[in-house]
């Protein structure tokens, strides 16, 4: 359980670039440096994760945490990797901090970084899972949806079919999944979890009448039906938060979310700090995450009941395509995007990438080195 979370809680101070960097500063902790779980394991996990609701790189941390060290290490790996930004969000909030702090120098440093860390992973894992033509074409075509950003659902979808198609067309040539997933709920105790993700949301909607009974079912109400990671939560939160804190605070916390390590669905912590104060951003953030980690863990042990079927095999090498597809994508658009934006930061970046992929030192000296880099950047 240490262990967990102190890896969890590095990892928490590191992972810069919001949800779609965080499954490559995963894969290098958990797989590469310590090999907690192989690349398949790893690949699968995260296919699981993006065809839930709730914060994807959350919940694939917890999974891994769980798998490592049980039920202890769940929650020391969620704890580990939400503690400091929601510390951070829960201060800033406090003081009423509005600067944009994502147009500053060194958060456009650590974007960068973001960047390379991301672009190493991709690589890796196209090798592993673009060998035969099927998944590359589906792989292509996940990449494809996610830069043109049709909508936010649209690449999770993608995920979903790649997989129904994979289960029929790969099935013959897929190979048997990794050993992996040592530890599983029960089916009873994961119907539970299940099933106790309703429950709550109607017990929280029944105290909707008390200040703190409104904002908690409004967070979990997000937690729970929001795919694809912590950008898409903002229409939701903006609809039944927003209003509580007009529209410069609200702006502000999103701002100031994006410039931080770990989790972005923290902008819950700092809107129930602008809400309630300490108790509001300890409510925000335990509903928010809730109802994610609970379907996560739930789904475990009906998943690794059917994951060594023959269509649960091919299934999971379409998925594996194309979450390398997405990865991908969202390399492009909007890390790439919003990182590179004159020449400075695309040497940099660059620099950056080298240094992830040959020189391979430890990740709070690559931060640090960004940060260097960044306040010379202005």
């Amino acid at each position: 359980m240490a262990e967990v979370g102190w890896t969890a809680l590095k990892l928490g101070l590191t992972s810069f670039g919001g949800p779609t960097a965080h499954p490559a500063y995963f894969r290098r902790a958990y797989v590469t440096e310590r090999g907690w779980l192989g690349e398949a394991e790893f690949a699968e996990t995260m296919a699981l994760t993006q065809m839930l609701p709730g914060p994807s790189s959350s919940q694939l941390g917890t999974v891994i945490g769980y798998q490592r060290a049980g039920s202890a290490g769940a929650l020391a790996a969620w704890v580990g990797f939400t503690l400091p930004s929601a510390l951070a969000m829960a201060t800033l909030a406090a003081f009423g901090a509005d600067t944009d702090l994502a147009s500053s120098g060194p958060v456009r440093a650590l974007m960068c970084l973001a960047v390379a860390v991301v672009a190493s992973a991709v690589i890796d894992m196209a090798r592993n899972f673009w060998g035969a033509a099927v998944p590359l074409v589906m792989g292509i075509a996940v990449f494809g949806l996610t830069v043109a950003g049709i909508a936010p659902y649209v690449p999770v979808i993608g995920i979903a079919l790649c997989a129904a198609v994979a289960a029929r067309l790969l099935r013959p040539q897929a190979s048997e999944p990794a050993a992996g997933f040592a530890r599983a709920p029960s089916r009873v105790v994961g119907a539970a979890l299940l099933l106790a993700v309703p429950v709550i949301g109607l017990l929280l909607w029944l105290l909707r009448g008390h200040p703190l009974g409104y904002l908690a079912s409004a967070m979990f109400n997000a937690g729970s039906l929001v795919f694809g990671g912590g950008h898409v939560v903002l229409p939701f939160l903006n609809a039944s938060v927003g209003p509580l804190v007009g529209p410069d605070t609200f702006l502000a916390g999103y701002g100031l979310a994006q410039a931080m390590p770990g989790p972005l669905f923290t902008f819950g912590t700092y809107l129930g700090q602008a809400v309630s104060g300490a108790l509001g951003a300890a409510v925000a953030t335990v509903t928010i995450f809730l109802p994610g980690l609970l379907l996560v863990l739930g789904a475990l042990p009906f998943w690794v009941a059917i994951r060594h079927t023959p269509w649960a095999v091919g299934a999971v090498a379409g998925a594996n395509a194309a979450v390398v597809g997405l990865l991908a994508g969202t390399l492009v658009h909007p890390l790439a995007t919003e990182a590179i934006t004159d020449w400075r930061t695309g040497v940099l970046a660059v620099l950056l990438f080298v240094a992830v992929r040959w020189w391979r030192p430890p990740i709070w000296a690559l931060v640090a080195a960004a940060l260097a880099a960044g306040l010379l950047l202005g």
